[in-house]
């Protein structure tokens, strides 16, 4: 399993699982809590276009698959890995909505999905240096 998925998953669950972890994003405002999570829960469903119902499924296969997998690699583990795509498109939304909330700000950083394009073209010319001419 690749390391880089395993880091994912802990990392989204450290700041959407469990609302007790300090690094929980219902813990990061210094606003009306009710607002804030009122705010970041609906920019989610909207960029995920999840209902409510979808989303909490999608927690629960996140941390039940950090849970016996990515933590305690119980041996008899066989669940797939959970779409990550919509761990990406939360932590964009999150990270949007930190954004804002900073404004205004200097030398304010890209967007997660512009990372996100960086990193892969970087990856892949990386890569493309390490195959054989002509391929």
């Amino acid at each position: 399993m690749n390391n880089a998925l395993l880091r994912a998953v802990t990392d989204w669950c450290s700041v959407f699982g469990v609302n007790s972890n300090s690094t929980h994003w219902k813990k990061v405002s210094n606003q009306d809590q009710n607002t804030a999570e009122a705010e970041i829960r609906n920019l989610i469903l909207v960029k995920t276009q999840l209902s409510a119902a979808e989303w909490n499924t999608y927690w629960e296969k996140m941390c039940e698959f950090r849970n016996s997998y990515v933590s305690h690699r119980e041996p008899d583990v066989r669940q797939p890995v959970p779409d990550m795509s919509y761990a990406l498109t939360d932590a964009c939304a999150y990270f949007e909505w930190l954004k804002e909330q900073l404004r205004p700000a200097q030398n304010e950083p890209k967007t997660l999905k512009e990372f996100y394009v960086d990193f892969q073209i970087e990856v892949l010319t990386v890569m493309r240096s390490y195959l054989p001419k002509g391929t």
